[in-house]
């Protein structure tokens, strides 16, 4: 048996965009949290991974306890929202049946406006007249 608050879980674990963390569950129908901070729009990516014998599952919650999301599968484990508001977010991290141990891997990614930009480029040259990829 399992006890968890839904809204700010106890011990969750600060989880940022572009971040793996290694953990473990350690004993049955173990849950553990993690929080992230997105804005209104965000289209997020969780990624739980095991190498052991997990059936991952992920459930999302927001600030007041609210689940937004949840999906479980054998092997690794995508959960995909778009969220419509922003704050902080907390996730649940456990095997399905409770009935099994062991170690994961879990990633956060934002799938939109990652507000990373690259610089810019500057190309010199010539294009012969023929080419298809002269400018018009």
């Amino acid at each position: 048996m399992s006890l968890q608050r839904l809204n700010n879980p106890a011990g969750a674990r600060a989880l940022e965009f572009g971040q793996t963390v290694s953990a473990s569950l350690d004993a049955l129908a173990e849950m553990d949290a993690y929080s992230f901070q997105a804005t209104a729009g965000d289209v997020v990516r969780v990624r739980m991974s095991e190498p052991d014998s997990l059936e991952p599952q992920i459930e999302l919650f927001d600030a007041q306890g609210q689940r937004l999301a949840i999906t479980s599968s054998f092997g690794d484990t995508i959960l995909d929202v778009r969220l419509e508001n922003g704050g902080t977010f907390f996730l649940l991290l456990s095997d399905e049946g409770g009935e099994e141990t062991g170690g994961y891997s879990v990633s956060l990614q934002k799938l939109n406006n990652s507000g990373e930009t690259m610089g810019s480029v500057s190309v010199q040259g010539q294009f012969p007249s023929q080419s298809p990829h002269r400018p018009r």
